[in-house]
């Protein structure tokens, strides 16, 4: 099966429980259907998730098959940046450095046109 993506923050919370507690799919669902639990912040994100969003039968599923977080528009952009740096590193004429500069340029311009900071890209 497939890994199921979750927003960050679900996945990053499910992390947590996951390295605090032994038995942490016991805990996930102890956390989403009763308040009180050790982990609260990562607790009560969950509970959201699942109760607000009506998302049970995906953390459920998240359990089962593995979970990966969704990437926001802003995490792609930042890999496409990350990618264009590496392949300027590696790139082996002057021409094609030159080519990764200029897009890397013109992209950081459109986002602060577009008033986009970014950590990482242009913040």
């Amino acid at each position: 099966m497939e890994k199921v993506k979750l927003p960050r923050e679900v996945a990053e919370a499910l992390e947590d429980i996951k390295v605090h507690f032994e038995r942490f799919e016991y805990h996930v669902m102890l956390s989403i259907f009763h308040q009180g639990m050790i982990a609260r912040e990562s607790a009560d994100v969950l509970r959201n998730f699942a109760k607000f969003h009506n998302n049970i039968e995906l953390i459920i599923r998240a359990l089962a098959n593995g979970w990966e977080f969704e990437q926001t528009p802003e995490d792609k952009v930042r890999e496409w940046f990350q990618l264009h740096i590496f392949n300027k590193e590696h790139a082996v004429t002057y021409e094609a450095k030159s080519n990764y500069d200029i897009m890397m340029t013109a992209g950081i311009q459109i986002l602060d046109m577009l008033n986009i900071k970014i950590d990482g890209v242009n913040k």
